[in-house]
This record gives C-alpha cells, structure tokens and sequence, in this order.
C-alpha cells in the first residue's frame, strides 16, 4: 500500500497514465497462482457435521434500528474515503504542490491505514465496547480539515497519516460490528447486503467531488461538503448500542 502510489507515478512518468493502469493491472493477475494455491477450505473429516452457530437471520437484521445505523454510519465514512483518495493527489496539484509530493502524501495515508489495523486489533482485544472506533473517526474528521485549509508541508503530512489511522480504524471495524450485533449463523448474508449497500452510496462519491470540482474549479466546495459527512459518520459511532453477541 505504501509504495504503490510511487510505482504509480514512477509508471505515469515513464509510460503516461494509460499505459499505468494497463501496467497496474497485468501485475495483479500475479496474485491468482498464490489464491489458487494457498486459499483453500480446511477439509473435513468424515461425517463431520458444522456447528450451529448463534445470530440472527437477514429478515430479522434489515428489521432492526442498528442495521441502518450500521448502514449510515459505514456508508458516510465510505463516501468522504472513496471520494477524497480517488481525487487525493489532485488536490495537492490543486494546491500547488509537485507529483512527488501528492504521491508521498498518499504513501503517509496508507502508512496511517496499516498501522490503524494493529491498533484496532489490540484494542478489540481488551476493550469490548463498539466506541473504541471513535477516536479513530476524530482523527479522519480532523487530518480532514487540515487538508482542506492548509498548504504547510509537516501540518499536510500529519494530516495525511491521521486520515489513514481514521479511516483504516474505521473500515476494518464492519464485518465486526455485523458479527458482534447479529451474530454468526447468516453472517455471510448479512454482511454481504450491508455491504453491497454501503457500496453503492461509495460509487457515488468520486463523480460527486469531481462534479463540484468542475462547476468550481477547486476543491474547496467539495471538501466541505465531506467534512459535513464525515461529521455525520462521527455522530454515528458514538451512538452505537453495546454490543448484542459476546466475544467467543
């Protein structure tokens, strides 16, 4: 994740951006030999039967106040992340810096995004409360601002890597909610519906924040308008109920 957007600009310079993505994607066919090989399901002995598992149906989830809050919340936080990386070397440009640096800025997200990972992990370890995830969203919320008002390099590089400690805290906390609020017996129906959902209102995002952008002819606009959401999304966590199912 970190070196990938200077693979990319060192691509762009050398090939334009065309043949980038050309390059981009004939290098991840790579990955299929190593899937093929090493995914695979456990086997199971003979006559083995699976265990039931606790949770609720997707009838039952779609039913209930927490799926939509779930919804919301996620959703939002998708929307302000999709549309600001899909635009986020742009806005640099916009701002006057060079290739190099809006690249290096997106590597600072990715390094804040794998961090957030771990952090997540050790928290859930020893906390057991949905709100853990809040400061996280702050974070997101404020690296946010940051870039939208400022133009000093150190303030834009901290705001880059604590906009990817919120949003990779963020991201990486659906699938847990879904398990932990509705349990494990159709987690995989459940999950897919929230997500499927959560992924048409991200699609969304990058057409809206370049639309603004060419009605305006900067970013501004369309900064204030995530800042809103990611207020929005933050609002959400904090009202996430404790959670339904136990830890196992």
């Amino acid at each position: 994740m970190m070196i990938t957007p200077q693979v990319v600009r060192s691509l762009y310079n050398a090939v334009g951006w065309q043949n980038a993505y050309a390059v981009l994607g004939l290098a991840s066919l790579v990955t299929l030999p190593f899937l093929f090989a090493f995914l695979k399901d456990p086997p199971k002995s003979a006559g083995q039967k699976t265990p039931s598992l606790p949770g609720k149906n997707l009838h039952y989830a779609l039913r209930t106040p927490i799926f939509w809050l779930l919804f919301v919340t996620v959703a939002t936080s998708m929307f302000v992340d999709q549309a600001l990386f899909s635009q986020y070397v742009s806005i640099f440009l916009n701002k006057g810096f060079s290739l190099n640096i809006g690249t290096t800025l997106l590597s600072c997200v990715a390094a804040g995004a794998i961090l957030a990972q771990i952090m997540v992990g050790w928290l859930l370890d020893i906390q057991d409360r949905p709100q853990i995830i809040v400061p996280f969203a702050l974070m997101a919320f404020i690296g946010l601002i940051v870039i939208h008002i400022s133009k000093i390099p150190f303030l834009l590089f901290t705001a880059s890597f604590l906009l990817g400690l919120g949003s990779g805290g963020e991201t990486s906390m659906t699938s847990y909610f879904v398990g932990r609020y509705f349990g494990l017996s159709h987690f995989g129906k459940i999950y897919a519906c929230l997500y499927s959902l959560i992924a048409i209102v991200a699609a969304l995002s990058p057409p809206t924040i370049g639309w603004i952008y060419d009605k305006t002819g900067s970013y501004s606009g369309g900064l204030l308008l995530l800042e809103i959401i990611a207020l929005l999304s933050l609002g959400g966590f904090i009202l996430l109920p404790a959670y339904t199912y136990p830890k196992r």
